[in-house]
């Protein structure tokens, strides 16, 4: 037995020193690899990510709890750093999750956003909503989708005014 852990150790410490004075040599074989069987390779993960998945959350939720301040700074500033994306974000919520309050408005209507984070961005310089106070994304029709044509950036108090009028015809 001590045969066995005194070699244990022996072999890692020599995998280790390999891997340090080989690395790139290793990354360029692993490189060559992944290009010649892409899809094998791909096909490997995805049935290793089905077979996983409680596993695979669990690490997820674990790793959150371990660095969630770091995380959720790292939220925060992105959003500064990219105020439309708050606005995607909502969006795609309050048409794609169930549980979100305000589904049964949109997603629940079948309204869908359409419109990708390059979209929200143009719409974002364009009606220049860094300059609002409150820049809100509004649809032009009240029925229609996200689309580019159909969305514009507003102050939250005419959003709110607009929607007013709505709800009283």
């Amino acid at each position: 037995m001590k045969y066995k852990i005194e070699t244990s150790k022996k072999v890692k410490k020599y995998n280790k020193t390999y891997y340090e004075n080989n690395k790139t040599e290793i990354k360029k074989k692993s490189r060559n690899y992944y290009q010649k069987n892409r899809n094998k390779v791909l096909l490997r993960n995805k049935k290793y990510r089905e077979k996983n998945k409680e596993k695979r959350n669990k690490q997820r939720r674990k790793y959150y709890q371990f660095n969630k301040i770091e995380l959720q700074n790292r939220k925060k500033e992105y959003f500064e750093s990219h105020p439309w994306m708050r606005h995607l974000d909502s969006a795609r919520q309050r048409c794609n999750n169930p549980t979100q309050d305000s589904y049964k408005n949109y997603g629940g209507r079948g309204i869908k956003l359409l419109m990708a984070k390059e979209d929200f961005k143009y719409l974002w310089f364009r009606d220049e909503a860094s300059s609002m106070l409150q820049p809100s994304i509004d649809r032009k029709n009240h029925d229609g989708n996200y689309t580019l044509e159909n969305c514009r950036f507003i102050e939250m108090k005419e959003n709110i005014r607009i929607a007013n009028k709505r709800r009283r015809k």
